[in-house]
């Protein structure tokens, strides 16, 4: 008996061929539908969201969504020890083919995590690795133009963001967007960062700077920029050191006071305006300071016996003597006779603020009005020091551009102003910073603001754009705090 054709093995080949290709009815079975990650995760800090949202997609053969899909998609964590978690929705059913897990975090740093999708009979889905960091925990910050820095328990020096002009100090011009140790064996008792430069104080009095020097603002001798800190040759240990945008300032141990860098509007106090000053000079005068302050192109500073001076360009009545007049020497007081116990200056590209804060405990701030709540119009200048309108009763100020933040006597942080950068929205009245933070202490740069909390992590938010807050990669930024990764 001769076989049936349908047994032989090319018109089985050519049937498989022909049911791949469609049915008689002209509807295509296809392939069964694939589980996939549309947006995976991507590396982030402990406990934070992941963003952006994970997603996971339900997809045919040809790469489009199956609607119809109606089993739970459920995520699972693979990756690290025991105390290791994935918190969040973990189980959602599909809309248009696609589950959109919005909340997820993990708690528990480490490297190499996955995630794996699951639904119905489908296979698995695994997305690409990703790290979970640890949030750092410096003992101190401080924030520059489009760099920040910070420095550990032990004295460590770490800094991330632009560096350009080697304001990072790790002996290159690279940008970090995580914290990177300073090159130097160094260890510091402080340090400060403003404008595109880093300065810091050993703890044996040695002052050191790093970073942008065109006008000799690192107090080395030279001129040229320096990636790597450099010791500023001051005459003796200083017990202080701050940074301006275009000079620096240090306060020895015996209550005199050396500036270096730009003098061409008299910002070195040396009682003239000329050009610039690559190694420290004397302040003028015969004060004692316990205190000296650099702006953004002004200096103050405070005596022992509590009075106020501020020199320099005096653009918007920063130095608080009534007038615009530049000062080139602390010759004249700041106005109204008062007795400070803290001085803190600031400012920015089109900005001068100085406040001080009186033995009685009063907040008084002069110089470019961007406090919508110091009552006057935004934009226009207090000439001398003046009460701010609706004070909270801060104790301890930060001065940034355009806003002042500080703390209450119960630690409670507020910022009042019309900031810069979109970091804040500008304020009618004293805001609360960041209140889901217990926080300890802040840094406010041109683009960021960092802090500290009372649990010793550290967070920033702000523009991103080159790193500046340190949780990875260059972006736009973001409006709420993210912790910084640790090192």
């Amino acid at each position: 008996m001769r076989p049936s054709t349908f047994s032989h093995p090319a018109f089985l080949l050519v049937t498989g061929a022909a049911l791949a290709a469609g049915c008689s009815d002209g509807t295509d079975p296809g392939a069964a539908p694939a589980l996939t990650f549309a947006v995976a995760p991507a590396s982030v800090t402990d406990g934070a969201v992941l963003s952006p949202p994970v997603t996971v997609a339900v997809r045919d053969e040809d790469g489009n969504s199956v609607p119809g899909w109606s089993d739970d998609v459920s995520v699972s964590l693979e990756g690290g020890g025991p105390d290791v978690v994935l918190r969040g929705t973990t189980r959602l059913t599909p809309r248009a083919g696609l589950a959109i897990f919005d909340d997820l975090s993990v708690s528990g740093p480490g490297a190499g995590y996955r995630l794996v999708a699951r639904s119905g009979n489908l296979a698995i889905a695994e997305s690409e690795s990703f790290d979970v960091h640890a949030i750092f925990r410096p003992a101190t910050l401080t924030a520059g133009a489009a760099h920040t820095c910070a420095l550990t328990g032990d004295g460590t020096a770490y800094c991330w963001g632009r560096n350009d002009s080697g304001a990072l100090g790790t002996g290159d011009t690279r940008g970090r967007a995580v914290p990177t140790a300073v090159a130097t064996p160094l260890r510091f008792a402080s340090i400060v960062a403003f404008g595109d430069r880093t300065c810091a104080l050993a703890g044996d009095g040695e002052a050191y700077c790093w970073g942008a020097n065109a006008l000799g603002q690192l107090g080395d001798g030279t001129r040229e920029d320096r990636t790597t800190p450099q010791r500023v040759l001051l005459p003796g240990p200083a017990r202080a050191i701050d940074a301006g945008y275009w000079h620096g300032c240090a306060l020895l141990e015996d209550g005199r006071a050396f500036c270096w860098g730009d003098n061409w509007d008299g910002a070195l106090g040396i009682g003239v305006a000329d050009s610039v000053r690559a190694t420290p000079v004397q302040v003028a005068g015969d004060h004692v300071w316990a205190k000296i302050e650099t702006g953004y192109m002004q200096t103050c500073g405070l005596t022992d016996a509590g009075e106020a001076y501020c020199w320099g360009p005096n653009l918007y009545g920063e130095n608080g003597i009534g007038t615009r007049d530049g000062l080139h020497a602390p010759t004249t007081p700041v106005l109204g006779g008062h007795t400070f116990r803290d001085l803190v200056a600031g400012g920015g590209p089109c900005h001068g603020e100085t406040c001080g804060i009186t033995t009685g405990g009063q907040l008084l701030c002069w110089g470019r009005n961007y406090q919508r709540t110091l009552g006057a119009t935004p934009g226009t200048s207090w000439l001398e020091p003046t009460a701010i309108a609706e004070d909270p009763g801060l104790v301890d100020v930060v001065v940034g551009p355009g806003m002042v933040c500080g703390f209450t006597a119960g630690r409670q942080a507020y910022c009042l102003g019309n900031p810069p950068h979109w970091m804040l929205e500008p304020t009618e009245a004293p805001m609360p910073l960041a209140p889901a933070l217990d926080i300890a202490s802040l840094a406010l740069g041109n683009t960021q603001t960092c802090v500290i909390t009372a649990e010793g992590q550290a967070f920033c938010w702000g523009s991103n754009e080159d790193g500046q807050l340190g949780s990875g990669g260059a972006s736009l930024g973001w409006d709420t705090p993210r912790g910084v990764w640790a090192p």
